[in-house]
């Protein structure tokens, strides 16, 4: 309810900065514009949300000082490359990585097709998952001197791009995920319940991951393409020739899309009984 008045896109920003979190979007006020709730309540340092990051890793972790660095390296990346960015060994690295992950702040991302193989996994991704943080460490963390001058609005207007396309693509990503999930929990009966994951290309930033369940009978494969214009049907194509090196004996799709998707892409869903289209306009 508190999102209501709001645009579909906006709704993804304000409920992700919230983290999702009941407590923190009560805090929105309805009354005001998006851009008016991300100013002086997000980007102010005087707000509820300013000291919000900090002191939820003090609430629930010992150390927030090591938290804290791993967490500013931000983005996706391997055991390696967090090495690089924070100087921890991989030893120290991996302990603090696992709580982590136990604590929902961050996703262990493994290849689907090897999420049943017991062995370590090269390919591995350590992504933030808890979105207020993400939105924290992207966007507050780094530029706290010039919120403390006051400049949440010039800071806004420089971000604002980066924030609708970066941030909001990757918050509308676990969105998917989650409905995605559903949709598996409706489809599994009689083919057993089976890991949901991802898979992606090594190198890989312009195509979206995929997200997979691959069961004893039925494949479903889903993509979230946060772009801004209608999905064509030329995309849907890819999509689905990108499903093909996995073998099920039956597959299903679904599509979720920022913008919709334009008439050839809904005329050929028509006739697809195992494609679901799926816009965020009507998504809830």
């Amino acid at each position: 309810p508190v999102l209501a008045n709001y645009a579909p896109e906006e709704k993804i920003l304000l409920y992700g900065a919230c983290g999702g979190q009941p407590s923190l979007l009560r805090l929105l006020r309805s009354d005001l514009s998006c851009k008016e709730n991300v100013c002086s309540l997000l980007l102010n340092g005087n707000s509820s949300f300013a000291d919000g990051a900090e002191a939820y890793l003090r609430m629930f972790l010992r150390e927030p000082a090591v938290y804290q660095t791993i967490l500013a390296a931000g983005g996706a990346a391997r055991l390696q490359e967090l090495e690089q960015r924070t100087g921890f060994s991989a030893g120290k690295l991996s302990k603090y990585l696992s709580t982590l992950v136990e604590r929902g702040i961050l996703a262990r991302w493994i290849p689907a097709t090897e999420m049943q193989i017991p062995k370590q996994h090269k390919k591995t991704l350590y992504k933030l998952e808890n979105t207020f943080l993400l939105f924290h460490y992207l966007y507050i963390f780094p530029n706290q001197g010039i919120l403390d001058a006051g400049g949440e609005r010039k800071l806004f207007r420089s971000l604002r791009k980066t924030i609708q396309e970066k941030y909001c693509r990757l918050v509308f990503q676990q969105v998917c995920m989650q409905q995605f999930r559903e949709v598996i929990r409706e489809m599994e009966a009689g083919d057993g319940p089976t890991p949901v994951g991802y898979e992606w290309e090594s190198g890989e930033t312009d195509k979206p991951p995929l997200m997979v369940r691959l069961g004893k009978r039925l494949g479903v494969f889903g993509i979230s393409i946060w772009q801004k214009n209608k999905v064509d049907l030329p995309e849907i194509l890819e999509f689905m020739e990108r499903t093909r090196i996995y073998s099920a004996e039956e597959s299903y799709w679904i599509v979720y899309s920022r913008k919709g998707f334009t008439n050839p892409a809904l005329r050929f869903s028509a006739h697809q009984p195992n494609l679901r289209l799926v816009s965020l306009i009507y998504m809830k």
